[in-house]
């Protein structure tokens, strides 16, 4: 959690005048905790659920040497009991290490607790207890994310001598996945005689029907950090009487539906060095106040509605800025030069605007830039070289622009590339070697929707850290190289999970210890970035956050590819989709495409595959998506694809395959799309499970498809339908088909014989020829005879009338 400078200097002060005071746990002191607290501690316990054991050192006599108990080395009473979860959130293994149960007020013997963290827990929408407010000497609360449910009680009001306040239940985006618990409050009174509060996070805190929350928070005079996101907040007033948190120093009052334009007391907080007022709904231009913010480090304006243009001189005016997010808004123009002078700018995103002109060409000086995200505008031009001078860049995107020409060669210097992604735009030429040979970082390229023609380079092959690579839409030729199989990274079954995240505070550490000459950045926020990924899957672009890092596929679709399919491919086990559909390949499917046992998307349409479907198919078994359409393949449909339980979408049409329809395709249950149209199938077919919910469209095509038995008549209408795809109807349109090619035949025929004839005759008869060229001249002559003496009557008509007119 982003924390201000000064808010992290108090805490460490904190800190170690306890560790000089007090003993704890691990520590070496002989002094035991007082009796009566012990007891309390184990009564504590005995209401907690620990699926892990995390207090399993509770036990024994010295209670100061118990996990997260912590004791003043002196009079032996227990100040401080830290429960954090010691893992990081996963919502794979929610519930393994945290603890749960009831929260028993025998705490409440520990009359000199100062520091209470029961964070990353899960009390299952518990309340928090109101007997809390009671301890008080405590400085420090910390119950984020804990599960805590209901209304905040007002007891805690009571802590005047709390510093530290969290109560922040928002876990992002797995809020909406787990169902979580709401806290809410109807008003902020009781936060008033808080007056030594420095910090309060109250995120995803329901404060609708609390009106008072700016005008009690802006009593708190020594108050430095605010996070009120995804509050709900009622309103936000343009303007304050008197502006007392003049020390605040964080501000975060992200996706609260703020509308109308940038409150103005906002332009009166002189000490603000982080302001996020993201995905809220303010309007107009952007906000006069940035040019006098001069001290602002992090800036994050994104999904508004922000309109107009960027000031020109937005580097003068925010020299010192580390992090700048513009995006989702609705910003025109180009992108200044001045931009370049933010010489500590980290992050740079202003995608998705309308912003338009060519990338500025002046990045030399904008050394330790790391992330720019510059995707989803009206860019055009070519990729300035000077880019090639952010040594450490780690993420470019600069998808769906109008980008063109090659990519230059220096990017072959941004080593550090861990994302590259120049989807959607007109880039020309052939793929640079260089990508695979200098680019060794790279995790995800992203070059779908471009120009690019010739070979794939084989050096690609060479990105070992490689788990996505997406060339689609191109005019690639040639094979698909069989070194694809080194890639090490796709070849892991064992996914990682989670957000892959750069470390940007460390990074800069590292610029600076290297290089001592350097200024010291600034950073005060920027511990770590998250990468999101635009990914085309089933013809749908999706946004990836905080599980790309277990997205693995390979993309080579709609290209010009020939050859074989590389049996190497499948030795590329941690494969999540393969999409090689809309090319020239032939051969069979590789036989041992079944290694693939993580594949959940599998795509080969629109080729010139031929054999028959490996029954090693069976084996992917996670498999949800199988679109094998447009081919030649031939043989029956294994019955063992029954085994494929995960299926959702199953393509055959289009191929030449015989035989009958496995009745064991019946007990696929999820499968909700069907398509076995124009093979040459035969029998009955299935009438039972999914098969029971698809029409004519899914079987159409098929000579000798017929109801369950061909000797009981279908039960209802609607297995009637289904003899429509059946043998009789076939021979109509067998019929239909011949009579259509007479008929075209026969005018082919009559054409060729009435023009040669008349024509032959003309060649080779010359007097033929003389008689009917003098016909023609005779015809032209009275045609325009004709023609002449009808206008010269037309024009004595209108002479007359003229005439009668004027007498």
């Amino acid at each position: 959690m982003d924390r201000s400078v000064h808010l992290f200097i108090l805490l460490l002060w904190f800190l170690c005048s306890e560790t000089i005071q007090f003993c704890s746990c691990n520590g070496d002191s002989r002094a035991v905790c007082i009796e009566r607290e012990r007891q309390a501690l184990l009564k504590f316990k005995e209401g907690l659920t620990d699926p892990m054991k995390l207090l399993s050192s509770w036990v024994g006599h010295d209670c100061s040497r118990w996990r997260g108990v912590v004791c003043n080395n002196r009079t032996g009473h227990v100040v401080k009991l830290d429960l954090r979860n010691p893992r990081p959130f996963n919502i794979y293994y929610y519930d393994r290490w945290t603890l749960g149960g009831e929260i028993l007020p025998s705490l409440l013997e520990l009359r000199h607790l100062n520091y209470l963290d029961l964070s990353m827990n899960d009390f299952k929408g518990i309340g928090i207890p109101d007997w809390i407010g009671s301890f008080k000497k405590l400085k420090y609360l910390n119950l984020s994310r804990s599960g805590f449910g209901g209304a905040i009680p007002h007891q805690l009001g009571n802590l005047s001598s709390l510093r530290f306040l969290d109560l922040n239940n928002d876990l992002s985006v797995y809020s909406h996945y787990l169902d979580l618990p709401e806290l809410d409050a109807n008003n902020l009174q009781w936060l008033s005689p808080l007056s030594s509060l420095l910090f309060l996070d109250m995120g995803l805190v329901k404060l609708r029907m609390a009106t008072d929350w700016l005008q009690v928070t802006n009593t708190l005079p020594l108050l430095e950090e605010l996070r009120l996101a995804n509050c709900q907040l009622p309103n936000v007033p343009a303007s304050l009487p008197h502006v007392n948190f003049t020390r605040l120093s964080v501000l975060d009052l992200s996706s609260n539906s703020i509308g109308s334009k940038m409150p103005a007391w906002l332009f009166n907080l002189s000490s603000l060095l982080f302001l996020d007022l993201s995905s809220n709904s303010l309007q107009g231009p952007l906000p006069n106040f940035l040019g006098g913010s001069l001290s602002l480090r992090e800036l994050r304006l994104s999904n508004n509605m922000f309109n107009g243009s960027l000031p020109e001189n937005i580097g003068d005016r925010m020299p010192e800025l580390n992090f700048l997010s513009l995006s989702q808004n609705q910003i025109e123009g180009g992108i200044p030069l001045s931009v370049c002078k933010m010489k500590y700018l980290v992050v740079l995103d202003l995608s998705q605007n309308q912003l338009s002109s060519r990338i500025p060409s002046c990045w030399q000086d904008s050394m330790i830039i790391m992330v720019m995200d510059l995707g989803n505008n009206n860019l055009s031009g070519e990729i300035p070289g000077s880019m090639g001078s952010l040594l450490f860049l780690k993420s470019l995107h600069l998808r769906n622009n109008n980008l063109s020409g090659a990519v230059p060669s220096s990017l072959k210097n941004c080593t550090s590339l861990v994302s590259l992604d120049l989807s959607g735009n007109q880039f020309t030429g052939n793929i640079p070697v260089w990508i695979g040979e200098s680019l060794t970082s790279l995790r995800f390229l992203m070059l779908r929707s471009n120009m690019f023609y010739g070979d794939i380079p084989p050096q690609l092959s060479l990105l070992s850290a490689l788990q996505l690579l997406d060339l689609a839409q191109n005019n690639l030729s040639g094979t698909i190289p069989s070194s694809f199989g080194n890639l090490s990274t796709m070849a892991v079954e064992k996914r990682k999970v989670g957000p892959v995240l750069y470390d940007l505070s460390g990074t800069i550490a590292k610029i600076t210890k290297k290089n001592r000459s350097a200024v010291v950045v600034p950073m005060i926020y920027l511990d770590s970035y998250q990468e999101n990924m635009m990914i085309v899957t089933k013809r749908n672009e999706l946004e990836f956050g905080r599980v790309i890092a277990e997205v693995i596929g390979l993309d080579l679709s709609n290209n010009n590819l020939s050859g074989e399919i590389p049996e190497e491919l499948t030795g590329l086990s941690g494969l999540g989709f393969l999409n090689l559909s809309g090319n020239h390949l032939m051969g069979m499917i590789p036989w041992s495409i079944g290694r693939l046992k993580v594949l959940e998307s599998l795509d080969l349409s629109r080729n010139h595959l031929s054999g028959v479907i490996p029954p090693s198919m069976a084996d992917l078994t996670v498999l949800s998506r199988l679109n094998l359409s447009y081919n030649n393949l031939t043989g029956m449909i294994p019955g063992s694809i029954s085994r494929l339980q995960e299926l959702k979408f199953l393509d055959l049409s289009r191929n030449q395959l015989s035989g009958v329809i496995p009745p064991s395709m019946a007990d696929l249950r999820v499968l909700s799309w069907l398509n076995l149209s124009y093979n040459n199938l035969s029998g009955p077919i299935p009438f039972e499970g999914q098969f029971l919910n698809f029409d004519n469209a899914s079987f159409i095509g098929n000579y000798d498809l017929y109801c369950p038995s061909p000797l009981n008549p279908c039960p209802d209408d609607r297995q009637h339908q289904y003899l429509k795809v059946g043998s009789k109807d076939r021979e109509e349109e067998r019929a239909d088909a011949s009579e259509i090619i007479l008929f075209c035949t026969s005018i082919e025929l009559g054409f060729v014989v009435g023009f040669w004839g008349f024509c032959g005759v003309l060649i080779f008869k010359k007097p033929w020829r003389i008689a009917y060229y003098g016909f023609m001249d005779d015809m032209k002559e009275r045609f325009l005879s004709t023609v002449e003496k009808k206008i010269a009557r037309l024009q004595r008509r209108i002479s007359r009338q003229k005439q009668g007119g004027q007498g």
